[in-house]
């Protein structure tokens, strides 16, 4: 659709304030209800070559395929929808 550019600019304003505020320590969880790359594995590849600190943590359960920052799930799997989950947490920066 012709509206993806501007959604991935909208989830990158999103992540970028909510990150702005997460303590030292905090987790975020990003999920997108979608199985494009640009707003799932390519948006958390762009966010973590911006911040140094990033964690990215594995996820465990068998829920979705594992992408290199996440997990995907594709529509028709389970009756579910497309669905992508990625965990983050804020390290500190010494």
């Amino acid at each position: 659709p012709s509206d993806i550019k501007n959604l991935v600019k909208q989830q990158q304003h999103l992540l970028e304030t909510l990150w702005s505020i997460l303590k030292s320590g905090g987790k975020l969880l990003y999920a997108t209800c979608s199985i494009l790359p640009e707003e799932n594995d390519e948006q958390i590849s762009h966010f973590i070559a911006q911040h140094d600190d990033v964690i990215v943590i594995p996820l465990s359960g068998s829920w979705g395929t594992i992408q290199q920052y996440g997990k995907q799930i594709f529509s028709g799997v389970a009756n579910m929808d497309g669905f992508y989950y990625s965990l983050l947490e804020k390290r500190q920066l010494m």
